[in-house]
């Protein structure tokens, strides 16, 4: 029992490391992802592979097909990096997440705005097309359920291979990925309230002059402004966060509308000098502002196991008195034991 309570103390104390030795929890060699847009259907095929990428787009039996490539490598980088790292209270933590100089997002991005030009989309169809791809074919996956974690927040690489993530991780996603087809971006954090009160991380996007003959104008309803400019509210989660209402949000329309209160608004900005993008090569993570903390956190951490562990061991391996009749742990100023009845007056004579 004394031995089960100290490994458990020592999982606690390293449990934001937990994750660093499953570079390749949740994640399937192939995925397919599927999802329809103005009543057609479009697929990603994502491939996690030993080594090689290759990206092509094109119709496959009249279904404009992506299929993407990416080496197990790249996923790792990200992955190999702890769950420490994966939270923060201050919210403007999210921009280290925005990796929008990553080679494969770029490369899903770029096929994206192909069958946007291909199909004639303009800049407003074309966001409206990217979100419902991050709302309907990417899963909406449970923190806890998934990585143990109350919150760890996911690369776009990681959601990608992945299969999903939860309300963060599907924004990071969407933003990173509508940002590196040019379009101006926040991260929208607020608290959303139904029947009850949760965070919640949505994105905002500045779509410039819009084409009122275009019908998805008539969504453009719900707004927040920043720096001077509007950013309209886009939900990446739809039906699969906080109850949320079936069906495709479209860009402008908030849960405001479905009866949602939302409250405590903080705009993130995009910030893309956080992370320079390996670019064929296998960057050292100390190359961001945010790896290079790393080791402090190492330290600390190294530091309260040093001191509290054997402190911590000490006082669980202390035995109590027992009885000497039932073996019942008892105190020195017991007069009889509780469990059997043995008269333990003689300890305080000795």
């Amino acid at each position: 029992m004394k031995l089960t309570t100290i490994a458990i103390a020592l999982m606690l104390l390293i449990s934001p490391f937990a994750l660093a030795d499953s570079p390749h929890r949740g994640t399937l060699k192939e995925r397919t992802y599927t999802w329809e847009f103005l009543g057609e259907t479009y697929r990603l095929v994502l491939t996690l592979t030993d080594g090689y990428s290759h990206n092509s787009v094109g119709l496959e039996n009249g279904t404009w097909t992506i299929r993407l490539s990416v080496p197990n490598s790249a996923y790792s980088f990200y992955k190999a990096l702890p769950g420490g790292f994966r939270y923060s209270f201050n919210h403007t933590y999210l921009q280290y997440f925005l990796t929008g100089n990553d080679t494969y997002v770029q490369e899903l991005a770029a096929d994206l705005g192909e069958i946007s030009r291909e199909e004639g989309f303009d800049e407003l169809t074309t966001l409206n097309f990217v979100l419902s791809f991050v709302q309907n074919a990417m899963a909406y996956l449970d923190d806890m359920q998934t990585t143990g974690f109350y919150d760890y927040y996911k690369f776009p690489l990681e959601t990608l291979v992945e299969g999903g993530g939860d309300c963060e991780d599907k924004s990071i996603l969407m933003a990173t990925v509508a940002h590196d087809l040019g379009y101006d971006v926040v991260l929208i954090v607020m608290n959303i309230t139904l029947a009850q009160t949760a965070g919640h991380v949505a994105v905002g996007a500045n779509v410039g002059e819009v084409n009122n003959s275009n019908p998805l104008s008539r969504y453009l309803r719900y707004y927040y402004v920043y720096d001077g400019k509007r950013y309209y509210y886009m939900e990446t989660t739809a039906s699969d966060s906080h109850g949320l209402v079936s069906g495709h949000y479209y860009v402008g329309v908030s849960p405001v509308e479905y009866g949602y209160t939302i409250s405590n608004v903080s705009i993130v900005p995009y910030r893309e000098s956080w992370y320079r993008g390996y670019s064929g090569r296998y960057p050292n993570a100390g190359e961001w502002s945010y790896g290079q903390a790393f080791p402090w956190f190492a330290v600390i951490i190294a530091a309260l196991v040093a001191v509290y562990l054997p402190l911590l061991a000490l006082s669980l391996l202390r035995e109590k008195p027992r009885c000497p009749n039932c073996g019942f742990e008892i105190e020195n100023d017991w007069e009889y034991c509780p469990n059997c009845g043995y008269w333990l007056g003689y300890r305080r004579k000795r």
